[in-house]
């Protein structure tokens, strides 16, 4: 990366507003998010464990943002708003065969903004254009490595749940059968975790059941969740309810 570019990432993090704002504006000024390369090339400082945080904290930011941006070219009737460039083809298939794992890779304080541009992909590009996304994410889902990855595979489909979830049902027929294929990946490991109180446990829980409380607020779609499936989830919900507050909970 340019040194240009890299020391902008490693100030852009300072606590001084107005040396926050001149560094962003140095960024937009030399255009960086329109440089070829240059925003696979963020997402690779994302989850690098070799490069100090605040760089990497300052990288995910600005990466969120350029993919919220200039993923596709905007319409806004205001001209002073429209927006007439959008990434390259070859930066946005790096970007979505790479930013799953990234999400995996990335320490938990960078996975909320990775999750965000994670949503504006599904919303602009999915199925026709990614259709690669569920076997990536059922992957992660239906046998990881360890709770981390487990966890950070739930962010994502809570993220992909939002997109769809004030749609009407025949709007959500795209996810529909990918959802029927992992959600009951996602309660086997709910259900695996019940009798462990831990806070990692108690965590993928949590993202479990919010996951399915997005997904049927507005409607239920009974080709993503059939009856039997919801009945489970019910029943869940119910002995979740049920068990006792742990201790280090009560002391609270």
């Amino acid at each position: 990366m340019h040194w240009l570019r890299f020391d902008s990432l490693v100030m852009s993090n300072t606590p001084i507003y107005s040396a926050r704002l001149s560094l962003f504006n140095l960024l937009t000024a030399v255009e960086c998010s329109k440089q070829r390369g240059f925003t696979p090339e963020l997402l690779n400082i994302c989850c690098d464990a070799s490069i100090a945080v605040p760089v990497r904290q300052a990288a995910v930011i600005y990466f969120k943002n350029t993919i919220v941006r200039l993923w596709e070219t905007s319409d806004d009737s205001d001209d002073s708003d429209k927006n007439d460039f959008c990434l390259s083809d070859e930066d946005k298939a790096l970007v979505k065969s790479g930013i799953i794992d990234a999400v995996c890779a990335a320490d938990e304080c960078l996975r909320a903004q990775l999750c965000i541009a994670i949503q504006q992909i599904i919303r602009m590009d999915f199925p026709e254009k990614w259709p690669q996304f569920v076997p990536q994410l059922t992957t992660k889902l239906s046998n990881p490595p360890d709770a981390s990855i487990l966890s950070a595979g739930l962010l994502i489909l809570y993220r992909v749940a939002k997109v769809y979830e004030f749609k009407r049902n025949k709007d959500r027929d795209d996810i529909a059968e990918p959802i029927s294929k992992m959600e009951p990946f996602v309660y086997y490991h709910c259900h695996q975790l019940m009798a462990n109180q831990s806070a990692g446990s108690v965590l993928i829980q949590i993202q479990g059941l919010k996951i399915i409380y997005v997904l049927t607020q507005f409607s239920i779609h009974f080709g993503m969740l059939p009856t039997p499936r919801l009945d489970e989830w019910i029943q869940f919900s119910i002995d979740i309810l049920g068990r006792e507050c742990p201790a280090e909970a009560s002391s609270l």
